[in-house]
């Protein structure tokens, strides 16, 4: 699992100052709601993670299950937030998805407890991914060069 993450490349812009300055109350109680539910949450809602073309992503880490969350909190239609945000400055299109990743970013690079708390869902995430070595062999393919050759594993 991927702790350090060098999001230093990337500035965050300085309209997510301006969205904090009129919003921070509002965006605090979401960034607390989502610590409060990432002690107790299932790591089984995490293992299937899909982005939107079906992929399954590659690695989840501590960052992607913040960020995901955060999102997903932030454009809660109950909290009406994202569309007041939006409204009041005015934020076109795409901007608005990165805008709430900004804001996502920002939280995570000032707060190292945000970190230790999603640390431990995404190690017990990762035990719940990985793949029993016995099962795995079994369910691989027929070499698609040599349709004859299959592998068989060798259990003890």
């Amino acid at each position: 699992i991927v702790l350090s993450i060098n999001m230093s490349t990337r500035r965050i812009p300085s309209r997510v100052n301006e969205v904090l300055q009129r919003f921070r109350h509002e965006i605090e109680e979401v960034r607390d709601k989502v610590l409060k539910q990432c002690e107790f949450a299932d790591p089984d809602l995490y293992v299937n993670l899909r982005t939107k073309d079906g992929h399954a992503l590659k690695q989840l880490n501590c960052w992607m299950i913040f960020k995901k969350d955060f999102h997903k909190e932030m454009t809660n239609p109950e909290h009406n937030l994202y569309q007041q945000i939006c409204d009041e400055f005015n934020i076109p299109g795409k901007e608005r998805v990165h805008m709430v990743g900004d804001l996502a970013r920002k939280y995570w690079k000032e707060m190292e407890e945000i970190r230790d708390k999603f640390k431990h869902l995404a190690d017990r995430v990762k035990e719940q991914m990985q793949v029993n070595p016995i099962h795995d062999t079994l369910k691989r393919r027929p070499n698609k060069r040599n349709p004859d050759k299959v592998f068989i594993p060798f259990i003890e």
